[in-house]
């Protein structure tokens, strides 16, 4: 689709023409008559502005139309577009407000009501003075006026419209929308200022006709640029200096049961034809000769859709040939070769420590489906609760019981499939072997245990780490003179009590640790063996 060319109509070059006429005819008299033709011209000029709008809404409306088909390709030029239509929005409120304003100034009305008169009920339209100090100013140069402010934001209209389209069209462009500023030369009062040939001694109603007849022009313009905007679309499409043939499956990877699905399309070609698609086990790309009990598949719209039941496991192969028809009515073949993998429902579960779950710990847990992307796969569990860490990986926690089962699904073709169900055993953590001055039991220094006066719960050979138990009381106890001498701890370090004991034991005496009682990570209080230590 694309916007035709705006030419001028008989009826535009009549008002034209009128125009050229009329002005000259000023310089000689004013009459009614003139008055009255100049309403006919301004009349004519509001009705062509007003079809011109018409025109360039439908413009915008076609473009928008292929913005909306294809905002890839369209919307760098539709951007440019919707800028060309609010500068020219922008252009024609200035041009507009330039009018109320000097209409309000020539009739002594306030400029609401100024913008609601139309030429017909003007009473001073024959008046030049006020539209002449206004447009012109008091200074000879007209530099002062508001002609001189309405050329330089033609001008700066002109500039930024044109920069909208590619460079190597501005140039043409440029003469052809028109809206020149330039001075021009009269044969009777020299070179004049655009401002003064177009305003100086000018009634109202011509500088009105002057002001509609730049809206027009501005509408003029406006609807050239957004046409040449429009043509780029087409201008650049895909050239067929290249072209293959493509092969898009929905996945590489199908199961047992289900079935391989492809779309295959030509790159860069006319998708509104239907081209005829045979497909076999293989093509050759110079015969164009399909192997493999050959047969055509589906086609809509110029895609095709390639559907092969997958019986048996493997690596699996197809290829065919595509058949279109050129722009000149010939027919083009086009080969393709492709592969896919078929296997059985499948999915890996592994705990990443060992094979169960540890009450109170955060269990790491890896999840994955051969050929499925991990964000289709779902998993989910009884016995404890799964979070995902994201990527595959899994945390499972556990609070009880001796039995937990983890559930995992995957999409496949737009359902939800079960890959398999996986147990696993709970188990509380291993109790932990207490330690006293570093070691298990036997022979100490004393300065060893003044030292380290501490009972340890530590696990041994525990692949999780960071597990942690915290020894809450332990009872302490050694010789006294003759007796034994028991001492209560709460926590896990000797008190000074204790501590009074070591410092008095003799060498040989035994240290005595029972009773030992520690926390572990899952909140549970274990009691631990004794340690029983001998002084050197």
């Amino acid at each position: 689709m694309s916007v035709a060319n705006c030419t001028e109509t008989p009826r535009q070059k009549m008002i034209g023409m009128m125009y050229l006429v009329l002005t000259a005819m000023l310089a000689l008299n004013v009459s009614k008559d003139i008055i009255d033709a100049f309403i006919i011209v301004n009349d004519g000029m509001i009705t062509t502005n007003n079809n011109f709008n018409k025109k360039l809404e439908a413009s915008y409306a076609a473009f928008e139309q292929q913005y909306t088909l294809n905002p890839g390709k369209v919307g760098p030029y539709w951007e440019k577009a919707k800028k060309v239509r609010e500068l020219s929005k922008e252009m024609v409120s200035y041009i507009e407000d330039m009018r109320d304003k000097v209409i309000s100034i020539t009739e002594g009305v306030p400029i609401e009501e100024a913008r609601t008169l139309n030429l017909r009920q003007i009473k001073k339209n024959d008046n030049f003075d006020k539209p002449t100090f206004f447009f012109i100013g008091e200074k000879d140069n007209a530099s002062s006026g508001h002609g001189f402010k309405l050329k330089n934001k033609i001008n700066e209209y002109k500039k930024n419209i044109l920069s909208c389209v590619d460079e190597k069209y501005r140039a043409e462009l440029e003469k052809k929308i028109g809206l020149s500023t330039e001075d021009i030369d009269n044969p009777i009062q020299g070179k004049l200022s655009w401002e003064k040939s177009n305003f100086y001694h000018t009634i109202l109603s011509a500088d009105i006709v002057i002001l509609n007849k730049l809206i027009g022009d501005v509408r003029n313009a406006e609807y050239d640029i957004v046409n040449q905007l429009f043509s780029g679309i087409s201008m650049e499409d895909f050239k067929f200096n290249q072209i293959a043939a493509k092969v898009v499956p929905n996945a590489n990877y199908v199961l047992i049961g289900d079935e391989f699905k492809a779309q295959i399309f030509v790159a860069a070609f006319d998708t509104s034809q239907n081209p005829e698609i045979i497909v076999g086990e293989s093509a050759d790309s110079t015969t164009y000769s399909v192997s493999g009990n050959p047969r055509p598949i589906e086609v809509h719209n110029g895609v095709g859709y390639l559907k092969i039941p997958a019986t048996s496991e493997g690596v699996q192969r197809y290829g065919g040939i595509i058949k279109v028809v050129t722009p000149s009515g010939g027919e083009k073949k086009y080969a393709f070769n492709g592969e896919y993998n078929v296997g059985r429902p499948a999915a890996t579960v592994s705990a990443e420590k060992m094979n169960v779950f540890y009450i109170g710990l955060d269990n790491p847990v890896s999840v994955s489906v051969p050929g499925i992307p991990a964000e289709k796969v779902s998993v989910s569990m009884t016995g404890g609760s799964i979070s995902s860490a994201g990527r595959g990986k899994y945390t499972v926690r556990v609070t009880g019981g001796s039995k937990a089962t983890i559930n995992v699904s995957a999409e496949l073709g737009g359902q939800r499939r079960s890959m398999g169900t996986f147990e696993y055993r709970i188990k509380k953590v291993p109790d932990p072997i207490p330690i006293v001055a570093g070691v298990k039991g036997g022979i100490v220094g004393r300065s060893q245990v003044l030292a380290a006066p501490y009972v340890v719960a530590t696990l041994e050979d525990f692949l999780f780490e960071g597990v942690r138990y915290d020894v809450v009381s332990f009872t302490f106890s050694t010789l006294e003179g003759s007796y034994i001498k028991e001492v209560p701890i709460s926590g896990a370090r000797l008190n000074e009590s204790a501590l009074a004991l070591v410092n008095k034991a003799k060498s040989g005496q035994k240290l005595f640790f029972e009773n030992i009682r520690a926390k572990g990570p899952d909140g549970g209080i274990r009691s631990l063996p004794s340690v029983i230590l001998k002084l050197q």
